[in-house]
C-alpha cells in the first residue's frame, strides 16, 4: 500500500503543470524520510560499534531520529496528497511553510456566492422530499 501512495505521488509530481511547492515538498519527504531510513540501518547493523565509540562519545540513538525522520516524511507526502485532493476538487490549494520547516494546505475563503449556492442546495432538500412524499 506504501509503495502505491509512494509512486501516486511520484506521478503528481511529474505532471508538466505541478507547481514548484509541490516539487519542494516531494524531493523534501523523499529525503528526510531516506535519511532515517539509513540511519536506522546504520543503527540496527552496527548497534554494537554504536554503543563504544570513541571519546566517550554517547550512542546517537539512529533508531530514535528514525522515528522522527519517518513521521515528518510521511507527513509531508501527506501534505502533498491533500494539495492534490484540493486540486482535483477545484479548490485553488496553495502550499504554505511556517517557519520553512512546517508545511500546510491554505485554501482561499468561500466567496459570498458559494454559500448563496449551498444555502439554496440545502433549501431545495426539504421540497424534493415532500415531492416524494405527494406521489406515495
Amino acid at each position: 500500500m506504501s509503495l502505491t501512495v509512494y509512486l501516486h505521488t511520484v506521478a503528481i509530481v511529474l505532471r508538466p503543470k505541478a507547481e514548484q511547492g509541490v516539487r519542494r515538498l516531494w524531493m523534501s519527504g523523499t529525503l528526510v524520510f531516506l535519511i532515517g531510513y539509513i540511519g536506522w540501518h546504520v543503527d540496527l547493523h552496527l548497534c554494537s560499534h554504536m554503543s563504544s565509540l570513541p571519546y566517550n562519545m554517547p550512542n546517537p540513538q539512529l533508531h530514535a531520529w528514525w522515528h522522527l525522520t519517518a513521521s515528518y516524511g510521511s507527513y509531508l507526502i501527506c501534505v502533498l496528497i491533500m494539495h492534490e485532493r484540493s486540486m482535483i476538487l477545484g479548490k485553488g490549494p496553495k502550499i504554505r511553510w511556517i517557519a520553512y520547516v512546517l508545511p500546510y494546505v491554505e485554501l482561499p475563503q468561500p466567496s459570498i456566492k458559494y454559500y448563496s449556492e449551498k444555502k439554496s442546495a440545502l433549501e431545495r432538500i426539504p421540497l424534493l422530499a415532500a415531492d416524494v412524499n405527494k406521489a406515495q
